[in-house]
C-alpha cells in the first residue's frame, strides 16, 4: 500500500473504530475510483463508509 494510501485509510479507521485493513482498503480504492464493489459482506464495508 503507498504511504498516502496507508495515511488515508489509518484516518479512515480512526474516524469509523474498523480495524480490518482489506475492507478498509477495498473502500478506500472505490471510493477514489468511483467503482462499485461486490461484496458478500455488505455490513463491514458499510461500517466504513
Amino acid at each position: 500500500m503507498p504511504s498516502m494510501d496507508g495515511t488515508l485509510a489509518g484516518m479512515m479507521f480512526g474516524l469509523t473504530g474498523t480495524t480490518d485493513t482489506v475492507d478498509g482498503h477495498v473502500v478506500l480504492l472505490a471510493r477514489e475510483r468511483g467503482w462499485p464493489v461486490l461484496t458478500s459482506d455488505e455490513s463491514d464495508l458499510l461500517a466504513i463508509e
